[in-house]
């Protein structure tokens, strides 16, 4: 793999983590304002922030990695 394909896969995984942070708020913000059964929504709510915590941490790793494989690319 050469170093602009391990940058588009970094941007890749990043963004994916943070559209699924935004719909996590988006879900919360709608919840705390429109929902009629606020506590079965605000539950989905902390379901979507652990879940969003683990890709999180899974995404850290391997961004860390490509990171460094990038590094040993460019030498």
């Amino acid at each position: 793999m050469n170093v602009n394909q391990l940058k588009s896969r970094i941007l890749v995984l990043k963004s994916i983590d943070i559209a699924l942070l935004l719909c996590v708020i988006a879900t919360a913000a709608y919840t705390a304002l429109y929902s009629d059964n606020k506590e079965i929504m605000m539950i989905a709510c902390l379901i979507g922030l652990f879940l969003v915590n683990t890709l999180g941490g899974y995404t850290s790793q391997k961004v860390a990695l490509m990171k460094n494989q990038i590094e040993k690319l460019e030498l």
